[in-house]
C-alpha cells in the first residue's frame, strides 16, 4: 500500500481501518505541517490518580481517552469508588474517594505501566484488598521496588504470581498505623517513587520519602512534584486537583521534531507544548537542534537518562547522521513495552545499520547500557530500487512511530502492526499523513 492519495485516505481514517501492514513512500521534498499530539499519557494518568483519591470534584480536560493506557485507567476508577462523568470528548468530571478507594476489585491494566504502578500504591489505601494484573508482557515488568516500599511502610502487599512481578494484591490494612518514612534504593523505574508521591497527600500523617543513590528518569519525579503543587485544599486541608488541562504529549511529539532533521528543509511545527512544560521530553527538540548543521546531521554522543522514551526516535535520527553516534542511559529500555534495545538492534539491521550495545557507568556510578549506531558506509540506501524491508514493531507504540520516520526518506519501507500506536497516540497515522500535504 504505497502512500498515494488513495492510501493516504486510509491513514487519515480510523485506526480500525488500517491493514495489518502499511508500506510508506518518501515525501519527495521538504515538509510544511502543523501537528498537535494527543494529551500526555504521563500527565493524564497522574491527574486521574489524584482525582481518584481527591477530596471533592476534579475537572480534567484534554484527556487522551482513545489511548489504551488511559482507557484502562478510566475503566478502573469507578471500580475503585470514584464517580466519573464524561462531560464531552476528552473532558471528565471526577468525584474522588477522599483518600479511601473502594476495595474488592480485580483490575486488568493490560500493559499500562503508569496505571499499574500508580494504582498499586493508591489501592494500598483501600480497606479491602484489590488485585492488579495485566497482560503477558506486564507480568514481565518489575514492580518489586514499589511492593518493597509499601511493605516497609506497613501496607499489606503481596504477589499473586511470580515474586517481583504482577499480579499483586494490596490493601486491607490501616494507613493510620503506617510508618512515617520510606526509603527507595536504586530502582529501575521512577514510577515507583512517583506512585508513593501521588498518595502522600492523602495519608493520615506526613511521610518522608528518601532516595538512596542515583534517581532514574528524574524529570518524571519533577513532573509528579509539579502536579502535587497544583492540588487545592477543599474544606480547609482536604486536597483536590480541581481544574486541570493535560498538555499535548512531548514524547509523541518527538518523531515530528525528528522529521525536521531527517527531511532536510522541513518546517514541522508541534503545537500546544509550552516552554515551562512539566514534561522532560519537551527538551528533546533542544537536543536535536544541537546536532543539526544545515542540511547535515552530525554524529553525536547523547545521554538520554532523563528522557528514555525518545531513544528509539533518536536512534533513527542517528541512521542518517554523518558517522557513528552513541546514545547512553538506556538501561530502562529493557523493561518497557518490549526490550527496546534488542528491538532496535534487530530492526535497524534490516536497513544496513549496525547497532552495538555497550555497558557504561551512569554519572552516579551505577551500571547502565548504551548503543552505538553505525550507519552504512555511504549512508542509508534511499534510491528508488532500495530493497524492500518490513519492520516489526513488537506491539510497541514507540517502535512503530520511530521506524516510520525511515519511510519518509527511504522507499519500500513497510510497518507491521501499525495499529499498536493505540497505546498512547491512536491518531498517529493521521498526523503522519499530514506530513505528505493535502
Amino acid at each position: 500500500m504505497p502512500v498515494t492519495p488513495t492510501s493516504l485516505d486510509i491513514l487519515r481514517g480510523p485506526l480500525s481501518g488500517l491493514p495489518g501492514a502499511i508500506t510508506l513512500a518518501p515525501v519527495g521534498g521538504p515538509i510544511d505541517a502543523v501537528v498537535t499530539p494527543p494529551g500526555s499519557k504521563s500527565l493524564a494518568n497522574r491527574a486521574l490518580v489524584l482525582a481518584l483519591l481527591g477530596c471533592g470534584k476534579a475537572t480534567l480536560r484534554n484527556i487522551p481517552e482513545e489511548a489504551d493506557d488511559i482507557e484502562v485507567m478510566l475503566a478502573a476508577l469507578p471500580k475503585l469508588g470514584a464517580k466519573v462523568t464524561r462531560l464531552e470528548p476528552g473532558v471528565y468530571e471526577i468525584i474522588g474517594t477522599f483518600g479511601k478507594p473502594l476495595g474488592g476489585a480485580t483490575l486488568n491494566l493490560h500493559n499500562a505501566g503508569t496505571a499499574i504502578r500508580f494504582l498499586t500504591a493508591a489501592c494500598a489505601l483501600s480497606k479491602e484488598p484489590v488485585t492488579l494484573d495485566g497482560d503477558s508482557r506486564m507480568r514481565k515488568r518489575p514492580i518489586g521496588g514499589l511492593i518493597d516500599a509499601l511493605r516497609s511502610l506497613g501496607a499489606n502487599a503481596e504477589y499473586v504470581g511470580e515474586e517481583g512481578y504482577p499480579p499483586v494484591r494490596v490493601g486491607g490494612g490501616d494507613p493510620e498505623s503506617w510508618e512515617n518514612s520510606v526509603e527507595f534504593g536504586p530502582t529501575q523505574s521512577s514510577q515507583f517513587i512517583s506512585a508513593m508521591l501521588l498518595i502522600a497527600p492523602f495519608l493520615p500523617h506526613d511521610i518522608e520519602i528518601s532516595i538512596a543513590g542515583e534517581i532514574t528518569s528524574a524529570p518524571y519525579l519533577h513532573m509528579t512534584a509539579g502536579m502535587l503543587s497544583m492540588l487545592e485544599r477543599s474544606g480547609g486541608e482536604d486536597p483536590v486537583l480541581g481544574e486541570f488541562a493535560v498538555e499535548p504529549d512531548a514524547s509523541g511529539a518527538a518523531p515530528f521534531h525528528a522529521a525536521n532533521l531527517i527531511v532536510s528543509g522541513s518546517s514541522i511545527t508541534v503545537s500546544g507544548i509550552e516552554e515551562d512544560s512539566l514534561q522532560g521530553d519537551a527538551l528533546f527538540v533542544t537536543l536535536l537542534d544541537s546536532i543539526k548543521d544545515g542540511d547535515r546531521i552530525r554524529a553525536f554522543d547523547a545521554d538520554l537518562s532523563d528522557m528514555p522514551d525518545t531513544a528509539m526516535t533518536l536512534a533513527v535520527v542517528a541512521c542518517f547522521a554523518d558517522g557513528p553516534s552513541t546514545i547512553k542511559g538506556l538501561r530502562t529500555l529493557r523493561v518497557k513495552e518490549t526490550d527496546r534495545i534488542a528491538a532496535l538492534v534487530a530492526e535497524l539491521s534490516k536497513v544496513g545499520v549496525v547497532v552495538e550495545v555497550f555497558e557504561h557507568e551512569s554519572p552516579g556510578g551505577n551500571p547502565d547500557e548504551g548503543i552505538r549506531v553505525n550507519p552504512p558506509a555511504g549512508g542509508l540506501d534511499c534510491t528508488a530500487d532500495a530493497a524492500a524491508v518490513a519492520f516489526d514493531t513488537y506491539d510497541d507504540h514507540r517502535m512503530a512511530m520511530s521506524l516510520a520516520l525511515i519511510g519518509l526518506r527511504r522507499p519500500n519501507v513497510t510497518i507491521n502492526d501499525p495499529a499498536c500506536v493505540a497505546k498512547t497516540y491512536p491518531r498517529f497515522w493521521q498526523s503522519f499523513a499530514s506530513l505528505y500535504g493535502g
